[in-house]
């Protein structure tokens, strides 16, 4: 934890996180006793999600996770019309297992 600016932050050391470049729990609060209380509860709940362990085993080696690029299309079903999204393209997980989304340039 850190003092900056008159903002409390919570600097990252776990190296399983700082390798993909966050340093930081995107979270600075006022230096208060109750903000530094919502901070330490942040940085709790933080750490509690990345050191979460997967239940069952049997059931994580059947599942498979994609993420790809979607795109909308309007379908026809007897006078109705939906707009449904479909994937286009391929997976966007690398190799090293992290995802990386390239930024879209707003539509006017």
């Amino acid at each position: 934890m850190a003092l900056e600016d008159g903002k409390l932050v919570f600097d990252v050391l776990d190296r399983r996180v700082t390798q993909h470049g966050l340093a930081r729990i995107p979270l600075s609060v006022d230096y208060t006793p109750d903000s530094l209380s919502a901070l330490l509860s942040a940085a709790a709940h933080y750490y509690w999600y990345l050191n979460r362990t997967k239940g069952r085993r049997q059931i994580a080696n059947r599942v498979e996770i994609e993420f790809m690029e979607v795109e909308r299309v309007i379908n026809w079903i007897r006078d109705t019309v939906q707009v449904v999204r479909r994937p286009c393209g391929g997976d966007l997980t690398g190799n090293d297992g992290v995802i990386r989304v390239a930024p879209v340039a707003p539509t006017a």
